[in-house]
C-alpha cells in the first residue's frame, strides 16, 4: 500500500492539470499538491462535505452547475442548500447565467425553460433538418408498440419489444 501512495504522490507532481473525481480530489494522494485552479463540474451535484475537502488544494475554485437541476443524493433531509454552489448562489455570491443551451430542439426546452428558468434560456440548438424524424419539423416521434411488456430485472425495466 505505501508503494501504491508514493507512485500515486509522484505521479500527481508531474502534471500540471489532473482531472479526476471529487472523491480522488480529497484523498490522501492530493495532500502534498497545490493547485492554481480547481474545477468542479456539475457543482450542485456534489455535497459540501466532498467540495471542501476537493477545494483544501486550491487557490482558486470554480463551480460549474446548475441548481435548478437535481442537487446531490442524500440519505437525509436539509433544511437549505445541500451543495456549496447553491448554498453560495442563495447566499448573494457573484455568478454568472449561462442563458443559451445547445443541445435539445426549442421545442423540447420551452416546458422546463418557462417553469424552471422564466424564460431566460435561448435555443443555440442547430437540428440537423436531415437526421430529423421521418423528415418532419418536430423533433421528437411517439411510436406505440402496443405488444410490449415490460418486465422487471434487478431495479430497471426491460422492454424488448421497445428496443
Amino acid at each position: 500500500m505505501r508503494h501504491k501512495d508514493t507512485f500515486e504522490k509522484e505521479f500527481i507532481k508531474k502534471f500540471p492539470c489532473i482531472v479526476t473525481t471529487v472523491g480522488t480530489a480529497g484523498s490522501r494522494a492530493f495532500v502534498d499538491r497545490r493547485f492554481k485552479r480547481v474545477v468542479m463540474d456539475e457543482a450542485t451535484m456534489i455535497k459540501e462535505h466532498e467540495a471542501f475537502l476537493a477545494t483544501q488544494y486550491a487557490e482558486q475554485i470554480v463551480l460549474v452547475g446548475d441548481q435548478q437541476q437535481l442537487g446531490p443524493t442524500l440519505g437525509f433531509k436539509v433544511d437549505g442548500p445541500t451543495s456549496m454552489f447553491s448554498r453560495l448562489v442563495q447566499a448573494g455570491y457573484p455568478f454568472s447565467f449561462l442563458d443559451t443551451q445547445y443541445r435539445m430542439h426549442e421545442t423540447l426546452m420551452q416546458v422546463p425553460n418557462m417553469l424552471f428558468y422564466e424564460n431566460r434560456i435561448q435555443c443555440g440548438y442547430v437540428g440537423n433538418i436531415q437526421k430529423m424524424f421521418l423528415f418532419s419539423k418536430k423533433p421528437f416521434l411517439f411510436v406505440d408498440v402496443p405488444d410490449g411488456v415490460e418486465k422487471i430485472k434487478g431495479t430497471s425495466f426491460l422492454n424488448f419489444e421497445e428496443v
